[in-house]
């Protein structure tokens, strides 16, 4: 597999109360009227996920959003972009488009969506 690390995605991220973290991922959006996604302009992974610096690490912005507007997301569970608004865009991170969970109801959805 050579550079290829995994992903870990369930790990904590407390509440973030900082404005200016705050003010640093609404100024990486644009919004789409049509949709409603918050569409992430900046810096994104190999899969179309938006990254940005927090915390001494690049995270992802969905997770950061979700921190940011929802609250924390405790260790072994991840953040998921909502089947039942109808978002599946990895670059969005528009808090009422997010949906926390476990990692392996997440995987579930995954596979259901696949089967689709």
């Amino acid at each position: 597999m050579g550079n290829m690390r995994k992903i870990n995605s369930g790990h904590a991220l407390a509440a973030i109360y900082d404005k200016d973290v705050a003010l640093r991922l609404l100024k990486g959006v644009k919004k789409n009227d049509e949709t409603g996604c918050w569409e992430w302009q900046r810096c994104k992974d190999e899969h179309g996920y938006g990254k940005m610096w927090y915390d001494s690490k690049s995270q992802w912005v969905h997770r950061i959003s979700y921190a940011i507007f929802k609250g924390e997301i405790p260790e072994g569970m991840t953040v998921d972009h909502s089947h039942e608004a109808g978002c599946r865009s990895r670059a969005c991170c528009n808090p009422d488009h997010l949906d926390m969970m476990s990692m392996s109801e997440n995987s579930k959805k995954r596979w259901e969506t696949c089967r689709q």
